[in-house]
């Protein structure tokens, strides 16, 4: 029987998913012995500036896999409180990066302005990418 490997990949792109996502994740993966990669944005976090995505039919489909009822009840406080303070996601959170590394996990970075870069990507030229 052929033993198959399977690569796990985490992309952490707002400061709630990090601060309440990650902790439960690197429990579950500890509990299974599961190693993976977590892709952390390194800059602002741009959960507020979603909304111009939302238009994006692909990306309305993407939301309701999620269960957006669940999403929203996760995600409604964090737009509430993003008008007050405002918020880095990898770099106001440097614990929790010690966290996914010390628990045997990969760590890489994954951009630094996540909405910046989805809403406007198409639009940049070779030296901008």
């Amino acid at each position: 029987m052929t033993k198959a490997t399977i690569l796990l990949r985490v992309d952490v792109d707002f400061s709630f998913g990090l601060r309440r996502g990650v902790p439960f994740l690197l429990r579950l993966f500890e509990d299974l012995g599961v190693r993976a990669t977590f892709c952390v944005v390194m800059g602002p976090d741009t959960l507020s500036k979603h909304g111009a995505r939302v238009s994006q039919n692909r990306y309305l489909r993407r939301l309701f896999s999620f269960g957006l009822g669940n999403l929203l009840w996760h995600v409604g406080p964090a737009l509430i409180f993003r008008h007050f303070k405002p918020a880095t996601v990898g770099m106001g959170n440097k614990h929790l990066l010690e966290k996914i590394i010390s628990g045997g996990h990969e760590l890489s970075i994954h951009g630094y302005d996540h909405a910046h870069w989805a809403n406007r990507c198409r639009e940049y030229t070779a030296t901008e990418t």
